[in-house]
């Protein structure tokens, strides 16, 4: 049936988000005392605040409202009319309307969204996805429109169409006729959906770029500013969606930059380009000639340190002459040409090197893991091939590179995934991928 699921979305030309949460609850290395209560009595359902005995204990989960009634018609959400239904022969809500759940034809009312819009975002899934025991406004569909309308200029509607079922019902829901999606659409799935399920299934597409996997099982670490979010191992309050939308949105807008980022590959050379270009061969020409072997490593160097310079030392016993290149990324914290000096004052006695800054429209953001913040972006999906063929035709022709060093255990997918496309893209180009 996923193999079916991936064919509707690959032939409709939209994107897949895969949003996998297996028992956040439990995955919290460091618990708060509810969290590790909810562990102790394996705790599998909210069943345990159905009792109004547990209305002080209710409370805390809903401590903006101020009020146990509130919280209890919140809490309470068969209160409002809401079941899921068999329709057609797919699992979907009962339409419904009341003060704090809507549905309508099926799909859970989504707050702020635009009259006008470009394109939709459909999310299907089981009852976190529809955002069980909270209000319409706070589910992760209402807090991911907000997210776009406030920070991007794109034109996105999203639509929760969840079924609060599991992964199977999911499929089965979005293999339905009743839904269909327009091309450029994204599809979001949320619930328990394994990894090597989709591995598995996608060998069979030419084209597998479609689709993107993320568990956000491990995002609820602790400390946080969100208090109490979990009911039992998996289903949770609304600053628990506000947390997740967090997460999809980031996989969202790295979807919209690499769409922008395919609309200029090599071959529509920028104006920014040609002036980094002749940056390059203003640096190729202030060296003194070095036979041998030119290298180059790539860090973000936000802080310097000992395994900066490990790498940087094990670089330099494979090469004559070693271009140590700084991330020219807008999403560091400090200048870029604060953390060039910083390399330059740890490495003012080193020979055989040259610092130099990385083009502006480079793709790929990562390097040296320690850099930047790995538990958000893990298991971020990367399209590097436009990162990679401008180093390959531009970077290391112009500087001689014939040797690009890499982290030999990558500790993350993005690291994984960026070393695998590099290792068969620059044997082409005669540049050996050497690992540290």
């Amino acid at each position: 049936m996923i193999s079916a699921l991936l064919h509707k979305i690959y032939v409709s030309n939209c994107q897949l988000v895969i949003c996998n949460l297996k028992t956040p609850a439990y995955e919290i290395k460091n618990p708060s005392p509810v969290e590790k209560e909810i562990r102790l009595e394996q705790r599998r359902s909210p069943g345990y605040f159905t009792n109004p005995k547990h209305n002080e204990e209710l409370l805390q989960y809903y401590k903006e409202y101020g009020d146990v009634e509130v919280a209890r018609n919140i809490f309470d959400y068969g209160k409002s009319g809401l079941r899921v239904i068999e329709k057609d022969g797919i699992t979907m809500l009962s339409d419904c309307a009341s003060e704090y759940y809507n549905v309508i034809n099926g799909d859970r009312l989504t707050t702020d969204s635009p009259d006008e819009y470009d394109r939709k975002i459909h999310i299907f899934g089981n009852c976190v996805s529809g955002g069980s025991r909270a209000e319409d406004k706070y589910t992760i569909a209402s807090h991911l429109q907000r997210k776009l309308n406030e920070e991007t200029k794109h034109k996105i509607k999203v639509i929760n169409h969840s079924n609060w079922r599991d992964f199977d019902d999911v499929c089965r829901q979005v293999l339905s006729p009743l839904y269909t999606f327009d091309s450029g659409d994204i599809v979001v799935l949320i619930g328990r959906i394994r990894r090597t399920l989709i591995s598995k299934a996608i060998q069979s597409f030419v084209r597998k770029d479609f689709v993107f996997y993320a568990d956000f099982s491990h995002v609820f670490q602790r400390p946080h500013n969100f208090g109490e979010i979990f009911f039992d191992r998996i289903h949770m309050q609304h600053n628990g969606y506000a947390l997740l939308s967090q997460k999809i949105f980031k996989v969202i807008n790295h979807i919209i930059r690499m769409e922008s980022a395919k609309k200029n590959r090599p071959g529509k050379i920028s104006e920014s380009l040609y002036q980094y270009i002749d940056y390059l061969r203003a640096v190729k020409a202030s060296l003194e000639k070095t036979d041998g072997c030119y290298g180059c490593l790539v860090i973000a160097a936000n802080r310097f340190t000992e395994g900066c310079r490990y790498f940087i030392d094990e670089a330099l016993k494979q090469c004559d002459f070693l271009y140590i290149m700084i991330l020219n990324e807008e999403a560091s914290s400090r200048s870029l040409q604060d953390r060039m000096n910083s390399v330059a004052e740890n490495l003012k006695e080193y020979k055989n090197i040259k610092i130099v800054r990385s083009a502006t429209c480079l793709v790929y953001s990562r390097a040296v893991s320690e850099d930047i913040e790995i538990e958000d972006e893990r298991d971020m999906p990367i399209d590097v091939c436009a990162d990679l063929l401008l180093f390959c035709k531009i970077v290391a022709k112009e500087l001689s590179i014939t040797k690009r060093f890499v982290e030999s255990e990558p500790q993350n997918d993005i690291e994984r995934q960026y070393n695998e496309s590099m290792r068969g893209m620059f044997k082409k180009y005669g540049i050996d991928v050497c690992e540290i």
